[in-house]
């Protein structure tokens, strides 16, 4: 969101991303980053999404336990390939995201991942 209020010139630049496409178009890509205290890029940490409950469905199919896992790379960039929240039954199922750094939980959230093909997580 930008707010302008006067007579004001501002220069901004960006770049371009795209996170990719789920490996099935069923699915929704989860992406984002993880950043240090500093705002320095965390590479090597792994990013986990779990759902506990079950039993647990994706269409006709019984999928609990589930758990997904992915490592950051240099940039700290992240993604996962996920069902959203709509097509689970229960509807509506909480994935739990947890960052390890060296085995240690650091950053825990719960969201229902929406239906789109992709959606940025933001901490």
């Amino acid at each position: 969101t930008l707010l302008v209020s006067g007579a004001t010139a501002k220069n901004y630049a960006g770049t371009l991303f795209d996170p990719g496409t789920p490996s099935s178009p069923s699915l929704c890509r989860v992406y984002g980053w993880v950043f240090g205290l500093s705002a320095d890029s965390l590479a090597g940490v792994t990013v986990t999404a779990e759902i506990k409950s079950s039993p647990l469905k994706a269409g006709s199919i019984v999928i609990s336990p589930y758990l997904k896992a992915t490592t950051t790379n240099s940039s700290g960039y992240w993604y996962l390939d996920l069902y959203p929240g709509s097509s689970l039954t229960p509807s509506n199922t909480k994935y739990e995201f947890t960052v390890y750094l060296n085995s240690t939980p650091i950053a825990k959230r719960t969201v229902v991942v929406p239906n789109q093909s992709n959606w940025q997580f933001t901490w």
